[in-house]
């Protein structure tokens, strides 16, 4: 695992290197409509592969949301962990009795969101 010093590169950064679509703009439909991104041909286009290995960078899991915050400005999942952007942890406890939820979990939560206009019309 990298120190958090030895990442150069934000968030933000290794996020932006990735064409992203309009929200809403993936779609589970092959082929994808007009204006609209397949998200499988995405995730598995070469031009995203290092955007996406690079985002991974420095990502751990240990159980204990106090360890992400050396990589909170780093990376996305750590991010989304130390700020408790998915409401998964109760706000008025203390970081130290936060649960850790995997990286899997997320991004499962965050797909279903991306597509819920699909699922729902």
């Amino acid at each position: 695992m990298q120190s958090p010093s030895a990442q150069t590169k934000s968030s933000e950064t290794r996020c932006a290197t990735l064409t992203l679509p309009p929200r809403r703009g993936f779609t589970t439909a092959s082929p994808a409509p007009t204006g609209q991104t397949n998200i499988q041909g995405f995730c598995t286009d070469p031009k995203n592969a290092k955007a996406f290995a690079d985002m991974r960078k420095g990502e751990m899991f240990t159980g204990r949301v106090q360890d992400t915050e050396p990589f909170a400005n780093t990376s996305p999942y750590c991010f989304i962990e130390f700020n408790n952007l998915m409401n998964f942890n109760g706000a008025s406890q203390p970081r130290s009795k936060w649960t850790a939820i995997t990286a899997g979990i997320y991004s499962h939560h965050l797909f279903v969101a991306e597509i819920a206009h699909e699922l729902f019309p």
